[in-house]
């Protein structure tokens, strides 16, 4: 029963993931419930690669497995076991049974010595008795972990790593490697469209076959869904909208066609929620994850839109929410990207943004693990060398290097661009003349 309860388990994890259900439900299991070798070796690839946040699937498992378990278990694990639907609950009958087990051995022998007729040690007895009771009721808490038992499993996940760059991180688009437990900030002045990147972002992440989530408590979802298919049609967003007055042309249909099929095997989902509350975010969030393990971004648009916890200050209230987001991103080993406006100075001043130009509260600059910032010259300065240009700044990586990444912006969109910005000419002031 153990055995097969194992296996129905390592099978979920292999082929959905590890969900954050799936994340309590192996921290039940223990190395000493596992009698199978093969077995054991597999549970220690899918709590390593979990725990180094890299990616969990049939294939990683293998990789990391290879040399002590053999291809037809796995394949037996993999592919002929039926996973779980219910992996807290597995683990737990697992737990259950294996200290059944170790239970009503160690009452025999209790029961044994009792009744063998000679002189016992009555205080060793309770105390073995209190430890059984303990033991019959196991609990899905966590455990202090040494370094040492990090060390024993972070050398095949580093190789794995390795051969599998993109196991770990988030690529969005923006030569930056996002880590799987990120806080990512978007902040930007008003007409630096943030939204528009944040759709960029999200389209490349589903342009590779991930799945994101946005919450847009700005926009409507059709709206968002009209903007990408102006976004992949190249067709503007006004002419859509107008179009039963002016009309669209064959080419504007065949173009549009194309884009819609593209968007209907994207897999970008949208919540908007105009009234969503921080622990109403959190709560769907934490059930998207359960059903789609596979998730690869959490975007928020955009902060202090939500309806923030109760402080009595409004920076206290900010502060709060950016560090709620912070530990959502890290319990679901999933980035969450939040939008955020600057303030008002920052909003007058025809300059490029700083970190310090985040509005409300300077904890959003410290809980950040990277911060991103959207830069248009022409809109501050209308005949500009870079117009149609956009500088993407990032201003904070942690540990990672900052930078600037430049777009294309057309339409309202941003797309990919092999140009590069061009410094301003610098209008030289006449020399007076010396008599």
């Amino acid at each position: 029963m153990i055995f097969d309860n194992l296996n129905s388990l390592f099978a979920r994890a292999m082929l959905n993931g590890v969900s954050p259900e799936m994340r309590d439900a192996l921290s039940v299991i223990s190395d000493e419930m596992i009698e199978d070798s093969s077995q054991r070796h597999i549970f220690k690839a899918i709590k390593d690669l979990d725990n180094f946040n890299s990616t969990v699937s049939s294939q990683s498992v293998e990789e990391l497995v290879k040399d002590n378990v053999s291809f037809s278990t796995l394949i037996e694990v993999s592919k002929n076991t039926v996973p779980t639907d219910q992996p807290l609950r597995t683990a737990l009958q697992v737990a259950s049974l294996y200290n059944d087990s170790i239970a009503t051995h160690e009452l025999k022998q209790i029961a044994s010595l009792i009744s063998s007729g000679k002189p016992f040690d009555r205080n060793d007895v309770s105390a073995r008795l209190g430890n059984l009771s303990q033991s019959v009721a196991p609990t899905a808490a966590t455990k202090p972990k040494s370094f040492a038992e990090y060390t024993q499993g972070y050398a095949d996940v580093l190789e794995y790593r390795q051969d599998n760059p993109d196991s770990c991180g988030l690529d969005i688009g923006l030569d930056v490697n996002i880590e799987k437990t990120a806080l990512v900030v978007l902040g930007g002045q008003p007409g630096m469209v943030k939204t528009a990147l944040a759709l960029f972002i999200n389209d490349y992440i589903a342009s590779k076959g991930g799945k994101t989530l946005m919450f847009s408590l700005e926009m409507g979802g059709d709206q968002l869904y009209e903007r990408q298919v102006s976004a992949k049609s190249k067709v503007s967003s006004k002419k859509l909208k107008a179009v039963g007055v002016e009309g669209l042309s064959e080419d504007d249909w065949s173009f549009i066609s194309s884009a819609l099929v593209q968007l209907s095997e994207t897999n970008i989902y949208i919540d908007d929620d105009p009234q969503l509350s921080v622990p109403v975010l959190i709560k769907k969030c934490r059930d998207f994850k359960e059903k789609h393990p596979d998730l690869k971004l959490i975007t928020i648009d955009y902060l202090t839109l939500m309806k923030l916890p109760d402080a009595s200050r409004r920076d206290l209230a900010v502060g709060e929410a950016t560090r709620l987001m912070k530990l959502l991103a890290k319990e679901l080993k999933t980035p969450v990207l939040l939008l955020s406006q600057l303030n008002r100075e920052a909003d007058k001043a025809a300059r490029e943004p700083r970190n310090s130009d985040l509005r409300d509260s300077g904890s959003i600059e410290q809980d950040a693990d990277v911060i991103i910032f959207p830069y248009r010259p022409e809109v501050h300065d209308p005949e500009t060398v870079n117009k149609g240009l956009a500088r993407i700044m990032k201003t904070k990586v942690r540990d990672g290097e900052v930078g600037d990444v430049i777009l294309k912006f057309e339409m309202g969109h941003f797309y990919p661009t092999n140009l590069v910005m061009q410094e301003p000419v610098k209008e030289e002031k006449p020399q007076r003349r010396k008599f």
